[in-house]
């Protein structure tokens, strides 16, 4: 939960007046930097089965729908380059996504 309260905290700080929480269509993906090429691999191949999984595309037809968002970039950022379980479990949890 820290990760979402330092999240908060920064865009607070830049007077950004609405957040939106939830993961972008496919499309937003875009690139993915300080990542071995077997990690962005792994990184596009679980992206991509979530959205089918979790039909992400019915969220991106609501925003659009009743104008909640302005289509920007999706940006995640690390501390780390590795991204493993942990950082996975923790996605899963700030999203409420049960990996079970």
């Amino acid at each position: 939960m820290t990760m979402v309260v330092e999240a908060l905290s920064a865009l607070r700080n830049e007077c950004v007046p609405l957040v939106s929480f939830g993961v972008g269509p496919l499309a937003a993906l875009g690139r993915i930097e300080g990542a071995s090429r077997f990690s962005e691999f792994l990184s596009r191949s679980i992206y991509r089965l979530a959205s089918r999984v979790i039909n992400l595309h019915s969220k991106t037809v609501f925003w659009e729908k009743f104008h909640v968002t302005l289509r920007e970039p999706l940006y995640l950022l690390s501390q780390s380059s590795r991204f493993g379980l942990r950082e996975l479990t923790t996605l899963s949890l700030a999203f409420h996504i049960s990996l079970t």
